[in-house]
């Protein structure tokens, strides 16, 4: 993963989206932290998530090609902090085969995005968008229908990819999987 241009994309969704400005504090767990400490501390909880040993495509591999695609699509968005925040968080709960993972990931974004003062309906609209990805399938309630269906377009673009990747994919989902694949 390109963690400097990561870091840069999870830095502009966290500052633009909480209207905060480079020495603006926020709030979280009971002391003032400055912009820069709330990114590197959300960035940490990102990596560490995305390093777990039972992530063999759900990886930072994975978050990084969702990131280079949500360039060539962020002139067609909306609400770029909101797909922005969806990519990085959609998985950060990841156990395979577990039924919750989506709605468990949605919960932490909602907590960090609050702990980052994002306005109620944008974190709304980022849970929705994790929530989607259970099935795939668009969500009548959300905001911005379009934005929905570009983020969940990116997490399944690796169906389309060439035959080699999509062999590396497959064989990494069976990974992660282990004995219970299939």
């Amino acid at each position: 993963i390109s963690a400097p241009r990561s870091y840069r994309l999870l830095q502009a969704a966290v500052l633009g989206a909480a209207g905060l400005g480079a020495s603006s504090p926020c709030l979280p767990q009971q002391r003032l932290l400055q912009p820069a400490e709330v990114i590197e501390r959300a960035w940490n909880r990102i990596y560490v998530a995305y390093m777990e040993s039972q992530r063999h495509y759900h990886t930072l591999h994975h978050l990084s090609d969702l990131i280079r695609q949500f360039d060539q699509v962020v002139s067609m968005l909306k609400n770029t902090p909101v797909v922005a925040m969806a990519i990085f968080y959609h998985d950060i709960v990841y156990q395979p085969g577990a039924a919750s993972n989506e709605e468990d990931s949605a919960v932490i974004a909602e907590e960090e995005l609050h702990m980052l003062n994002w306005k109620e309906r944008d974190i709304r609209e980022v849970a929705a968008y994790i929530r989607s990805t259970k099935n795939h399938l668009p969500d009548a309630a959300v905001l911005n229908p379009g934005d929905l269906q570009h983020f969940l377009d990116l997490d399944l673009s690796i169906l389309g990819s060439d035959w080699d990747t999509y062999r590396t994919y497959a064989q990494n989902i069976l990974r992660e999987f282990g004995n219970n694949a299939m």
